[in-house]
């Protein structure tokens, strides 16, 4: 039985480790889409920052002339580009951080997957640490019988 309770022990060591590796591995997901979230703002931000040099450039371009509507339809497409484009990296900054809060949650979830794995390996490490001292007992009281048993029964007489 002892030996079974080993087995069933081993199994849930490896289980633990399984979710250790999983927990390490949800981890480093997490820390690269953090990463991925960071670089998406601060490409955001850096873009919002030159919107209005972008701006004051595409005006530039027909203040002080004389120009016809193809060029202020021209102008009014660049302006609207340039919103066009703030607005995608927003978004790509709006779906890291989406991306970033799923790979937190299933951080988390592998943590409590871990916790439950030790929880379980624990308790056969108990049962097994409890049958073994038991066993042991066992064996100590049965050597303990026999000496008994040895030294109170009559001696035999050779006839």
């Amino acid at each position: 039985m002892i030996r079974q309770m080993k087995a069933l022990l081993r199994i849930k060591e490896l289980k633990q480790e399984q979710a250790l590796n999983t927990m390490h591995a949800r981890h480093a997901q997490l820390e690269q889409a953090r990463e991925a979230t960071r670089r998406a703002f601060e490409t955001a931000e850096a873009f919002r920052v030159t919107i209005p040099a972008r701006e004051d450039a595409v005006y530039a371009r027909v203040l002080g002339r004389v120009v016809g509507i193809g060029s202020l339809d021209d102008v009014r497409a660049d302006i609207v580009a340039i919103e066009h484009e703030y607005t995608a990296l927003r978004d790509d900054w709006d779906r890291a951080r989406q991306i970033e809060a799923r790979r937190k949650e299933e951080l988390d979830e592998a943590i409590a997957a871990y916790r439950t794995a030790v929880k379980n390996r624990d308790k056969y490490i108990d049962i097994t640490g409890t049958m073994q001292v038991e066993a042991e007992e066992m064996a100590a009281l049965r050597e303990e019988i026999e000496l008994e048993d040895l030294f109170t029964r009559p001696a035999r007489r050779i006839a």
